[in-house]
């Protein structure tokens, strides 16, 4: 699986990248996830039009290249659903249990070399510190529950 952060100075080159790597490669999973800027950083970001025109251009590749390669793509960017229910590819479902959307302190969790747990690696969200108190402690703790 090859995965690519896609930013500001990058999402020109994905598509090529992604037909090389399928083409020439025939790689089993390729996937993208957007870059998340710090507050101070956000130069790197994607504006709201250009991210839905690079998700239109990589969705072209994506209708031709798993028709004739075995490369799987995960669709992993919240963004690919609202994407494909404009284009009438998804439907929402209506009920009272949210399904999908962040992760955040469910699916996955950060941990630093110091110990640090953060409930997101995308901010700075410490939840707990794995040195001083047990996996369970920090999972099910309030901290966390607020993330959720």
């Amino acid at each position: 699986m090859i995965m690519s952060t896609v930013s500001r100075f990058n999402y020109q080159d994905i598509p090529d990248l992604i037909k090389t790597l399928v083409v020439d490669y025939q790689i089993d999973v390729y996937d993208f996830a957007r870059y998340s800027p710090t507050p101070k950083d956000t130069i790197q970001m994607l504006n709201p039009n250009e991210y839905r025109q690079f998700l239109s251009n990589v969705w072209e590749l994506y209708v031709d290249f798993v028709k004739n390669y075995k490369t799987r793509f995960p669709l992993k960017d919240h963004l690919w659903r609202l994407f494909l229910y404009e284009k009438g590819l998804f439907q929402i479902q209506k009920t009272e249990v949210v399904i999908q959307g962040c992760n955040c302190g469910v699916r996955h969790l950060t941990l630093l070399p110091n110990g640090m747990i953060y409930a997101c690696r995308r901010f700075e969200s410490p939840i707990g510190n794995i040195f001083t108190q047990s996996f369970q402690q920090i999972f099910l703790s309030d901290k966390l529950d607020k993330y959720r």
